[in-house]
Order: structure tokens, then C-alpha cells, then sequence
């Protein structure tokens, strides 16, 4: 091959490569027509690259076509590249790529509002949908939502003695990422109406239960209430994740020791979690209908779990073990995990609530730490058959 067809296989190379560059960032539409030449421009570099290398005088390398012109990386962490003009006023949005900020308006804050997709009292995102016809998800909020910095949300949830508790934007199961603003002060429960008392029983504390696709919760600098971590979402002060989603990480470094109540309830796309020794608490509802979770282990560190229904509705959970610490099983704690079929009990454990297996067909094996002497001084509640039934494993470990 002469001197001149090699420069002509260059220049080919060169000028597809450009021309697929220009294309996949040339706006909206450049994904859709990246791909339609990605084979294209997959098959001219492969035929080009053999026939320069044949030549002996140069080695091209192999090369990746995804034809995107995107980085994927970049997209999962949309909600941190926030457009500041939308930001402040508020909007759900879709980024278009994640190394450019620019995005795709969606719905802005004044919009939302006017149909009433969210609910908005007295500076209070308290509910969304139409909370009393029973939608309480609202396809409206699909994407990113950007919360408004302008002063007009100041908390998520609210309490008074119209309204009652409630969830913000519970169930809103097409929201994918969230950025809270520092002028968001506070997540208001339902006991007092104050923040700083009895989150744990909160009814309006976890302000995005059930939103299973939210996989991006940031919180901007500055916020002296409220912070993220490992994608929680975590109350300053207090050492409580509010909110876990499926992609969550619990911190290990101790700057975490309670789980709030309904913290990661909802999320049908847990499958693992890691509870780390660090943890001495779990509110109520915490881990409920998490439905893809199989598996889940309580630290030794775990001394209370302060509310019902902690698995219950975790329809695929087989194992559930608790390495010691914890006095009682609370009411309903398993209730309908009809896939459950072994549970380790440490001899800690005196009493067993009512219901706490309840409609748990499949559970046939106990392990429980201590004697046989010691499991029947155990008060087993009503509505616990199953356990009973089930064949006690003396002196077991784990």
C-alpha cells in the first residue's frame, strides 16, 4: 500500500470520528442518530484500522462505539449538576448529559403546584397527588426534582390537627433524584409538630417512602438540618437516616446509630443491606415491603427496635438473623414474609409480640442461641403458631 492510500484511510478515520463527535452533542436528537450510525462507524474504523495496520507502519488500537456520546457515570449523578436558573425557582427536569448541565424542563415548581401535583401549606410540601381520592403518587413527578431555594418550602411533611401527618412525596414511584436546598430547615413529624422530638414515631418522617427509582438524593452545602451520605439522607444532631434508598450505604464510621421509621420502606428494589454494628436502633416500618430483600442480619449492637412491622411485607426475605442485644421481637415484625423459612433468635430475646410471624407459612426452622430450658421461658404472643410449630435448633450459632 502506497504512501497516498494510507494518508486517504487516515483521513476517512478521521473525519468519521468527527463527524460521529459533532452529531452525538449536536442537541436533543444526538443520541438518536448516534446510534443509527454506531454500526456505521463501527464497521468504516474496523475496516480502516486492518488496512493501516496491515502496512506494518503504524498500530491502531481497538476502539468502543456506544454511539451515546454521553458519559454514564456522569448521567447517575444528574441531580449533583442541578441548572442553577431552575434551581432556584424550582422544576422537575431530565438531564440530556451529564457532562453538560444543561437539561430538559419537565414541569416548573409554579406548575407542579397549579395542578396539584404537590400540596404545598404554609411553606410545607405536606402531601402530593390527590391525597383523598387515594392517589397519593403523581406521575407529574417523573425525574429530577429540583426543590425551590427561594424561600418558599421551608419543610417537608407537616402536622396540625386538620391535616394530620403527612408523607410528602410518598410513593412517587417515577421520581429519580432529589436536591434539597439549604433553606429547607427541617422534616416535621407527626407527635409533636417539632423536629427534635420523637422522630422515631414519626408518621410524616420519611418524607419519599415508597419512591423506588429515587437513586440521587442531594442535599446543597450549608444546610444546617439536613445532610446526605452514601445517598441517605440523615438528620443532623441526631445520628437517624430519614430516608435509604435501594442504592443506599449505611456509614460504618458511627456518625449513624438509628434507623428512622419508615426509612427504607417501599424500596422494592432492595435486594442487600448491610447493618453495621454501629446501629443501636431501628424505628417501625423501617424495612417494610421491601420486597426483593432476601437476607438481612441485625447487629449485636441492635438494642431496640421501637415500632411494629419492622420486615413486614418483605415478600422474597428467606433468613433473617439477630446476633444478640435485642430483648423482644416487636409486634408484626415478620408479618407476611411468606418466604421466610429460618430465623437465628439470641437468648436475649424474652418476648416474642403478637403477630410478629404472622402469616409466615414457610417458616420451619428456629435457631435460637440458647438451651432448651431458656426458650421456654420465652413468652411467645398469640398469632406466632408458626414458630411454636417450627423445629427449635438448641445452643445454635451464627
Amino acid at each position: 500500500m502506497d504512501k497516498e492510500t494510507l494518508s486517504n484511510y487516515g483521513w476517512i478515520v478521521i473525519l468519521v470520528l468527527i463527524l460521529a463527535v459533532m452529531i452525538a452533542l449536536a442537541g436533543p436528537f444526538g443520541n438518536f442518530i448516534a446510534g443509527a450510525i454506531k454500526s456505521t462507524t463501527a464497521g468504516l474504523f474496523e475496516v480502516n484500522q486492518n488496512a493501516l495496520n496491515n502496512t506494518g507502519l503504524i498500530t491502531i488500537p481497538d476502539q468502543e462505539f456506544d454511539g451515546t456520546g454521553t458519559n454514564d457515570d456522569a448521567n447517575n449523578e444528574s441531580a449533583d449538576n442541578f441548572v442553577p436558573g431552575l434551581y432556584q425557582t424550582g422544576a422537575i427536569v431530565k438531564y440530556e448529559n451529564g457532562e453538560d448541565i444543561s437539561a430538559m424542563l419537565i414541569k416548573t415548581w409554579d406548575e407542579l403546584v397549579a395542578e396539584k401535583a404537590v400540596n404545598v401549606l404554609n411553606g410545607t410540601v405536606y402531601t402530593i397527588g390527590d391525597w383523598y381520592s387515594g392517589n397519593e403518587s403523581s406521575d407529574a413527578l417523573a425525574g429530577d426534582l429540583l426543590l425551590p431555594n427561594d424561600g418558599t418550602i421551608k419543610t417537608l411533611g407537616t402536622y396540625d390537627e386538620e391535616l394530620g401527618g403527612r408523607y410528602a412525596f410518598q410513593g412517587c414511584k417515577k421520581l429519580t433524584g432529589v436536591v434539597i436546598p439549604n433553606s429547607i430547615n427541617g422534616i416535621i413529624l407527626e407527635r409533636t409538630g417539632e423536629p427534635e422530638i420523637d422522630f422515631l414515631y414519626a408518621q410524616a418522617g420519611q418524607p419519599f417512602a415508597g419512591c423506588e427509582s429515587l437513586t440521587n438524593i442531594v442535599v446543597e452545602e450549608g444546610n444546617d438540618y439536613l445532610y446526605a451520605e452514601n445517598n441517605c439522607l440523615i438528620l443532623k444532631g441526631y445520628n437517624v437516616i430519614i430516608s435509604g434508598f435501594s442504592n443506599s450505604t449505611i456509614p460504618t464510621d458511627g456518625s449513624v446509630t438509628t434507623i428512622g421509621m419508615l426509612a427504607f420502606a417501599g424500596q422494592t428494589n432492595l435486594d442487600t443491606i448491610s447493618i453495621p454494628e454501629t446501629i443501636t436502633c431501628i424505628g417501625g416500618n423501617a424495612f417494610r415491603r421491601c420486597t426483593s430483600l432476601k437476607e438481612v442480619t441485625l447487629p449485636s449492637s441492635l438494642t431496640d427496635t421501637d415500632g411494629e412491622q419492622l420486615f413486614a411485607g418483605c415478600t422474597s426475605l428467606e433468613t433473617a438473623t439477630f446476633l444478640g442485644g435485642i430483648t423482644k421481637l416487636e409486634d408484626a415484625m415478620f408479618w407476611d414474609c411468606t418466604a421466610l423459612k429460618s430465623v437465628y433468635i439470641p437468648v436475649s430475646v424474652k418476648d416474642i409480640m403478637p403477630d410478629a410471624f404472622d402469616n409466615c407459612p414457610n417458616l420451619t426452622d428456629v435457631y435460637y442461641q440458647g438451651n432448651q430450658e431458656e426458650w421456654e421461658q420465652v413468652h411467645i404472643y398469640y398469632n406466632n403458631t408458626v414458630v411454636q410449630n417450627a423445629t427449635i435448633h438448641y445452643n445454635s450459632t451464627k
